[in-house]
């Protein structure tokens, strides 16, 4: 197992949310230079990809949809997007 899944399953096994951690993961990037993989850019790629019409749907946590973070990098990859 990677030590970015080791760190990201530990800063979940600590309670926090999935938009927390990543915003900390962001953090220990920037801080120690260590790779950090996310996974919002990477899914909303996919999303657009194989969209035929424009229109992506989400099935989400709650905590996940008001973070914004999926629509937002959803709209900065194509600003046409309906979400």
């Amino acid at each position: 197992m990677s030590n970015e899944r080791l760190i990201w399953d530990k800063l979940i096994s600590a309670g926090l949310t999935p938009a927390g951690a990543a915003g900390l993961l962001g953090n220990l990037q920037a801080e120690s230079g260590l790779p950090v993989i996310g996974v919002v850019e990477p899914a909303c790629r996919s999303a657009l990809a194989v969209t035929k019409n424009r229109r992506v749907g989400m099935i989400a946590t709650l905590a996940s949809v008001r973070s914004g973070a999926y629509e937002a990098a959803l709209r900065r990859l194509d600003p046409g997007v309906e979400v």
